[in-house]
């Protein structure tokens, strides 16, 4: 098919006889549009034009561009209308941009898409409209507005399977406050609840109160939170199928970084409460409490020190005493160090009571030459005098380009049973540092690998590359998986 050549208009476009015949090539950089004859050649000496996106997207305001279905491959765009010309439609999708945006000729439809979601308006007439809005966090809004405020909207929220919402509600003006009103179907750890509810926020206050039907019986709820000088007090009251629930909470501020809490929890189970105290500054965190649970009384001290920015040292001490059986004491100690080119941590834990044990881990993992990164971890667990498990490991990173990596890893388990990983990574972010691996490895936008291990040691690797979602075994001994994190 015959393709047409252009860079970008000049201000003053000259007349050009038609062209005897299509040329044989095209640029690489070139745009292509769908009709009309070709424009002349910008000169290197000429104005630079802005793109479509650049002017769709608000970030510059000189030169059209041609009408007309056009792809700008130098600057990855896809272009339809001119958006430089108010009276005229177009849609821009731009990769530089991350997205796309639109509007038809006479304004009513309009809209953006990104990484941040979805938000699209369409104008019902002079003062009113309709302004949709997806986002990221998997919410969603259709609200009615007009003169540009909300007269009320229908709205969704997805968590997972057992936690949605979806409803419609309303704001309204009160007493200096903002009441927010609807009805609602719920579903949550409680279960399904169809029913009303009410919001009221008033400065450092806010209440808030639902009824409605839960599994065919009558659930109600209200909450009240606010700040009364140093304390942050909340209370609320619930009754469904299953009783009636109460709670209280104060958080108090002493100043200079101490702060106290309160808690009793009561419920058809039984009541439950807490006594806590903590300190913080900006090198040290110290916290301490004593809970009483349904059925066990528990301490626990706990402290962190950040000894300089690159270290950091912790420790805690737990103390659960069950109403029947033997109590369990647990000392727990670690240090972090983290550097542009080296991380490393070591840990170490002591349990004495119901169980007596010993468990000791640590890692170092370090930048050895640009692009090649390496580690070592390893770990044992001795209970009761008696070796429960053990693990050494070493692993190899070849960083191939900037977004993605290969992977070398090995690790040996107490019975000297080996299990090997080769693992190719596509990760989101640049890797520039050791502390951008570490932060990614396990959560990359792809990961491919093949496993080889000994009868007994499958999946040891997977606590520090990531579990596979889809795995295949060839044999008893080599595996294959692919992770893609969406």
């Amino acid at each position: 098919m015959a393709r047409e050549q252009y860079t970008e208009r000049q201000s003053e476009p000259q007349a050009v006889a038609p062209a005897a015949a299509p040329p044989a090539e095209s640029s690489s950089t070139g745009t292509f549009v769908t009709q009309g004859p070709i424009p002349p050649v910008e000169t290197s000496g000429g104005p630079a034009t802005s793109t479509a996106s650049e002017r769709a997207f608000g970030t510059a305001d000189t030169g059209p561009e041609p009408g007309g279905l056009r792809g700008i491959i130098s600057r990855r765009e896809l272009v339809v209308g001119d958006p430089a010309d108010p009276a005229s439609g177009y849609i821009v999708v731009s990769q530089k941009q991350g997205g796309a945006k639109w509007k038809t000729a006479d304004g009513s439809f309009t809209g953006t898409a990104d990484k941040n979601g979805l938000d699209t308006q369409y104008r019902l007439g002079e003062h009113d409209a309709l302004h949709g809005h997806v986002g990221k966090d998997k919410t969603a809004t259709l609200a009615w507005e007009r003169d540009g405020k909300n007269q009320g909207e229908l709205y969704g929220r997805y968590g997972s399977a057992h936690d949605y919402e979806a409803g419609a509600r309303r704001q309204f003006e009160l007493g200096g406050g903002t009441l927010t009103a609807g009805a609602r179907h719920r579903v949550d750890a409680a279960g399904a609840t169809d029913g009303v509810f009410g919001t009221y926020h008033k400065g450092a206050t806010t209440a808030d109160a639902s009824l409605g039907v839960r599994d065919g019986q009558f659930a109600g709820s209200g909450s009240i939170a606010t700040t009364l000088g140093r304390d942050q007090l909340s209370g609320s009251i619930a009754h469904d199928g299953r009783g009636t629930t109460l709670d209280a909470r104060d958080l108090h501020d002493f100043g200079r970084g101490y702060t106290g809490v309160a808690q009793i929890h009561h419920g058809p189970e039984g009541t439950t409460g807490m006594l806590g105290g903590a300190y913080k500054d900006a090198n040290t965190q110290i916290d301490g409490n004593i809970t009483r649970g349904l059925d066990r009384t528990s301490l626990h001290l706990g402290g962190t020190q950040q000894v300089s920015p690159q270290l950091s040292v912790s420790g805690a001490l737990d103390h659960v005493r069950p109403d029947h059986g033997a109590s369990q004491s647990t000392l727990s100690l670690s240090e972090r160090y983290r550097s542009g080119d080296v991380i490393h941590g070591a840990n170490l834990e002591l349990g004495h009571g119901a169980r007596d044990y010993m468990k000791a881990t640590g890692s170092l993992d370090a930048k050895l030459a640009p692009n090649i990164y390496g580690g070592v971890w390893g770990g044992s667990e001795i209970e009761r005098g008696h070796q429960a498990s053990a693990q050494l490991g070493a692993s190899l990173t070849f960083s191939t380009n900037e977004k993605s990596a290969l992977t070398l890893a090995g690790v040996l388990d107490q019975d000297g049973r080996l299990e090997t990983r080769l693992q190719f990574d596509l990760f989101k972010s640049k890797i520039e540092s050791i502390g951008d691996l570490d932060r990614e490895k396990k959560n990359a936008l792809v990961s491919v690998f093949l496993s080889y291990s000994q009868a007994g040691n499958r999946h040891t690797l997977d606590q520090r590359f990531g579990e596979p979602q889809i795995q295949t075994n060839v044999g008893n001994q080599v595996t294959a998986g692919i992770k893609i994190k969406f």
